[in-house]
């Protein structure tokens, strides 16, 4: 003969198997909600880093190398550029008749929280006069 009490799960256990699936997925849910934030900060810090590093390139072809600032937007992202005449006293290129130019950019990006934003910095030989 069968026993027919042990052919099904009861009430208990199907309740227990539900909280311990809720358990899970209650610690599993915030980890993966930090988890896809980040990579979207990431992905954000990435085309920063890209901007400036194209706006720094550009530097000296189609944007001139001469004292000024620059300001602009591409997307979510706000940009500046600052470009001085590099002056340090004793320093050889000075004597070699030649003038540098540091080229600050400096790409902004709202965040989860508060702006982002970074910074690359160059150093640019001017031709000769």
């Amino acid at each position: 003969m069968t026993d027919t009490r042990n052919a099904g799960f009861t009430l208990i256990e199907v309740l227990v198997a539900l909280a311990i699936t809720a358990l899970a997925f209650g610690l599993a849910v915030p980890a993966i909600s930090t988890s896809l934030g980040r990579t979207a900060s990431i992905a954000a810090e990435d085309q920063a880093t890209t901007l400036a590093e194209t706006l720094l390139a550009r530097v000296g072809h189609d944007i001139p190398l001469v004292d000024g600032t620059a300001t602009g937007q591409a997307g979510d992202l706000s940009w500046a550029m600052a470009i001085t005449t590099w002056r340090n006293e004793g320093d050889a290129a000075q004597h070699a008749g030649v003038t540098l130019h540091r080229v600050l950019v400096t790409v902004s990006w709202p965040g989860i929280s508060q702006m982002q934003s970074e910074q690359l910095v160059s150093l640019r030989l001017a031709p000769p006069p």
